[in-house]
């Protein structure tokens, strides 16, 4: 193949092939072909047998857990530096597919921003969403939100029959069964369960108490009546339980916490006989 370069009247330069055949143009190196574009006028940058517009072929990708390969970068001027680089990230120690990730990040001048990235940390076949080299959000394969883990929290307490008095807190003490805690903040001082994000949270409180004493919660936001009151003056012997549950709107950084209205002799009983839940459900 021959090729010539014309300096056109207004000052540009083509490179034209002087033969109609279907045949390429490369730009070769010492150490092989650099750029190919192929006659249905495909470009490859690293790889001579381009399958689209624009095909890179990378480096390969080291096996040890944190090696990377970049395979694009964007780049402009905002004031800063930002790039948009889409490279590969070996995950975790191996040699296939199933230790590595593929990511694309936008950088600011040297700091790494967010981040969409495809399989790795045990998550292949599924998305990840994250900052700087963190996930913090995972759907899996079967579209499922594997992270964060919703809001929650399912305490009871620590020991048997309680006596709580007048607007005592209920789980203001450090005597607890954590049965799961996550995103939401206990504070053992005061008993409040603050939680995270805004939404729609199911609540339910149930507990026993003994013959014909008198035994009311209620449940509050910030302090204030939220409308839910679990209520027993049963007559008899014997312990009985009670409970309520609903579900409330809740904002962000609300704090639930649950009192006792009447102070009562065994107006409670821990352990397995009492529990109150707090999730997130939208």
């Amino acid at each position: 193949m021959s090729v010539k370069i014309n300096n056109s009247a207004g000052g540009s330069v083509t490179l034209d092939s002087t033969t109609t055949s279907n045949e390429a143009l490369t730009l070769p190196t010492g150490g092989g072909t650099l750029v190919n574009a192929d006659s249905s006028g495909n470009v490859g940058i690293g790889t001579t047998a381009p399958s689209a517009k624009l095909h890179i072929k990378g480096d390969n990708l080291g096996g040890t857990i944190g090696d990377d390969t970049n395979l694009l970068t964007l780049r402009h001027s905002n004031g800063n530096s930002s790039y948009l680089e889409f490279t590969g990230v070996r995950t975790a120690t191996g040699t296939n597919w199933l230790s590595t990730s593929t990511r694309i990040q936008q950088r600011i001048d040297s700091v790494k921003q967010g981040y969409i990235q495809f399989n790795g940390d045990d998550n292949n076949y599924g998305i990840s969403f994250g900052k700087s080299d963190t996930d913090y959000m995972r759907i899996d394969s079967a579209g499922r939100v594997t992270m964060p883990y919703q809001p929650v929290a399912s305490f009871s307490l620590g020991s048997g029959a309680n006596s709580f008095t007048a607007n005592q807190g209920v789980f203001a003490t450090t005597n607890v069964l954590n049965r799961a805690l996550q995103g939401i903040t206990h504070t053992s001082s005061n008993g409040r369960f603050t939680v995270p994000v805004a939404g729609a949270y199911y609540m339910h409180f149930f507990t026993m108490k003994e013959g014909a004493v008198s035994a009311y919660y209620d449940i509050q936001k910030n302090d204030s009546d939220i409308g839910a009151r679990a209520y027993d003056n049963s007559t008899g012997t014997g312990w009985k339980p009670f409970g309520l549950g609903g579900v409330f709107n809740l904002a962000a950084n609300d704090y639930i916490t649950v009192v006792c209205k009447f102070g009562q002799t065994n107006n409670a009983h821990g352990l397995n006989h009492m529990n109150f839940t707090l999730y997130l459900i939208g």
